[in-house]
């Protein structure tokens, strides 16, 4: 009976069963990231929708199977390339809202200009994956949802210690930040901003003016 009872003792951390788990791990995540950045590569150029799983391994030089070995679908990988695309622009957010010494306004105005500089860097680089981004804002795929989610928090983040700091005025932090998206969504939101590239308005020169109406509405006097 106590022998039954002893627990079974754990593997050791460099045990070949494990060792040999945490290398195919590696191996499969790198292998997804080639395809990814493979996939990423002929959306740019030819457009998702003209893109299909079998340029995609033939680019790699593997079989589609091979493909679908890590991804599950054409659908998957879409899903996870734009997903990349609002990761890597929300990192671009999060390390110009976060240098030291900016106060919430400072902070507030890096969040709108980098998110629009990334954006119509975009747009105006004439390949195709602004086009997945359009298509994934306007179906609303989980990557978009998630990102819409991250950039909220971050933003409900930033007016909060504003707030703690005397800098903004005092109020609910979610509702001011959600007010501050409304109030610059000309300059948030991908699809607005191509719109008003195609149609040759300035938007850039509309920043400023627009800034200082959301930020008054928070509490920042000029």
């Amino acid at each position: 009976m106590t022998a039954a009872s002893d627990p079974m003792p754990l593997l050791p951390a460099d045990a070949p069963g494990l060792r040999a788990g945490a290398a195919d791990r590696a191996a499969s995540e790198a292998m997804q990231r080639r395809i990814l950045e493979t996939a990423e590569r002929l959306f740019r150029q030819y457009g998702y929708r003209k893109t299909t799983v079998a340029d995609i391994a033939a680019e790699l030089g593997m079989s589609s199977a091979n493909v679908y070995r890590f991804f599950a679908s054409k659908n998957a990988i879409v899903e996870a390339v734009t997903r990349k695309a609002t990761l890597e622009l929300a990192a671009a957010v999060r390390a110009a809202t976060g240098r030291p010494g900016l106060d919430a306004a400072q902070r507030l105005e890096a969040f709108v200009r980098v998110t629009f500089a990334t954006v119509r860097e975009r747009c105006l680089s004439g390949n195709h994956l602004h086009e997945l981004v359009q298509e994934a804002f306007d179906r609303s795929w989980p990557a978009i949802h998630d990102h819409k989610l991250a950039m909220r928090s971050l933003l409900a983040g930033i007016i909060a210690e504003g707030m703690a700091a005397g800098e903004l005025a005092p109020g609910d932090p979610e509702e001011a930040a959600a007010c501050f998206q409304l109030a610059m969504v000309a300059a948030l939101h991908p699809m607005l901003i191509e719109q008003c590239l195609r149609d040759g308005e300035d938007l850039e020169a509309r920043i400023a003016p627009l800034l200082r109406l959301a930020l008054r509405g928070l509490g920042v006097r000029a």
